[in-house]
């Protein structure tokens, strides 16, 4: 029996196991590779769309399904099957149409069906058109009627900090979260990464004390809470970071085969 079996860590991706050259670093792998090589789980948890992890699978190195689209999605890219869902419900359609019509300031970006469907431009839409992702950069009228996995508010820092309470309190009272500055992501009631971990743990039978995860941001919340060991790294946000078990290096500190070193020691 080797001496990770039963245990599960999972890791949001971008400024946690990425650094800041958007890598894993060589001492990350090598610690996941050990670990995985013990009988440990090891897996992602992130706002990215499928394809956004998909084309990193040979850094990420996972061995257990991935949750994606901050818990909206569960995906086994072994066995390219969907394992969880849930859309977007019809009724929030109408948050999304009123944010098009009275706040101009944001862009808009709708994902459905693993496709990226831009409802308004902003500074940040240049990002996709470097990316091998499906984009189309308007808004076709029948895709008001599919699922919609995930859309993203777009805006800097400040103008979204200023609008994020205004959302809450007079747009919508559906599930949303930061998923970064300039980044206020809606998904369905009853997502989240603490839902795909607590889901990924029943598949595998791991029990929630043998659970360790890390992030960074809001969006990592409830999968910090959830696990039994919850950490933030360093460069988090500070509410982050209150509500972690413990704050771990950061994310240029190889912080991966820190928390694995820890784990190899209890």
């Amino acid at each position: 029996m080797g001496k990770f079996e039963g245990i599960l860590l999972v890791s949001d991706i971008d400024a946690t196991l990425f650094n800041r050259e958007h890598h894993v670093s060589e001492e990350n792998a090598q610690a996941i590779e050990y670990f995985k090589s013990e009988g440990g789980l090891f897996s992602v948890a992130s706002g990215r769309m499928r394809d956004a992890v998909g084309n990193y699978l040979n850094e990420l190195k996972i061995n257990a399904p991935a949750i994606i689209h901050n818990g909206a999605k569960i995906y086994d890219f072994e066995n390219n099957v969907t394992l969880y869902e849930k859309s977007i419900e019809e009724e929030r359609k109408n948050v999304i149409r009123r944010v098009y019509e009275t706040q101009p300031q944001f862009g808009l970006e709708i994902y459905a069906d693993e496709h990226i469907y831009v409802l308004r431009e902003c500074f940040e839409t240049e990002r996709l058109k470097s990316k091998n992702y499906d984009v189309t950069y308007y808004m076709p009228h029948e895709v008001w009627d599919k699922p919609w996995t995930k859309v993203l508010i777009i805006g800097h820092e400040k103008e979204l900090d200023r609008f994020e309470e205004i959302y809450r309190n007079e747009y919508d009272t559906g599930y949303a979260v930061r998923s970064g500055k300039r980044y206020l992501d809606m998904v369905a009631n009853g997502v989240s990464k603490g839902n795909g971990v607590k889901r990924i743990a029943e598949y595998f039978n791991i029990n929630r004390e043998n659970i360790y995860a890390v992030g960074d941001n809001m969006n990592d919340l409830e999968m910090i809470q959830y696990s039994g060991h919850g950490f933030a790294v360093k460069n988090g946000v500070e509410a982050l970071k209150q509500a972690a078990d413990a704050v771990v290096p950061s994310n240029d500190e190889s912080v991966i085969a820190y928390i694995i070193d820890k784990i190899k020691n209890v």
